[in-house]
């Protein structure tokens, strides 16, 4: 019975590190002037008005307050992930690179992880580094080793042809809530 015990909170622990957090939704972006056909282009970051434009198509972030007040909701968080980003480095490039935006505040209410995972720190010591600068970012043990980024160093991150965003390194993580590499 211990075995079957075990097997079943590793799987359910992989599904909910796997999700990240108890529930997630993916909502869509509305768009003014789209293109004709399957190829709308992703939004980039949104101004403060929350709208945003890939030439002449407009993007309108929507409305997160209705999840915020479903019902049994306690902590809701908006997270931007783009699977298909880039690394431009001085002797090249990593593609295929997932990147993940967050509110470090918001992020750390909702997130499921297990406290073993995150040694010698715990997740809040990293929230509270990304917390403290804006162009802040961890990246993986994997990232790290195959392209020799270090913390300290600056990236230049870029997705679907916008402008490349130019990040600082301030830790480097073997795990992460949905990160399963």
């Amino acid at each position: 019975a211990k075995r079957t015990r075990t097997i079943n909170s590793n799987i359910t622990d992989n599904i909910m590190y796997t999700n990240g957090a108890d529930i997630t939704i993916q909502n869509s972006w509305n768009m003014r002037n789209p293109p004709p056909g399957p190829n709308v282009p992703t939004p980039p970051p949104v101004d403060a008005n929350g709208i945003t434009s890939v030439g002449n198509i407009e993007y309108f972030e929507p409305d997160f307050n209705p999840y915020t007040k479903l019902k049994g909701v306690e902590h809701a968080a908006k997270v931007f992930i783009q699977d298909k980003a880039t690394i431009n480095l001085d002797n090249g490039s990593d593609s295929d690179i997932n990147v993940m935006g967050i509110d470090p505040y918001d992020f750390g209410q909702v997130a499921w992880y297990r406290n073993d995972l995150f040694k010698p720190y715990h997740i809040n010591s990293y929230l509270n580094l990304l917390s403290s600068e804006s162009s802040s970012c961890l990246i993986s043990r994997a990232i790290s080793d195959s392209n020799g980024i270090k913390v300290g160093d600056s990236i230049s991150v870029s997705y679907n042809s916008h402008e490349p965003i130019i990040l600082n390194v301030y830790g480097i993580i073997s795990n992460w809530p949905t990160m399963n590499k």
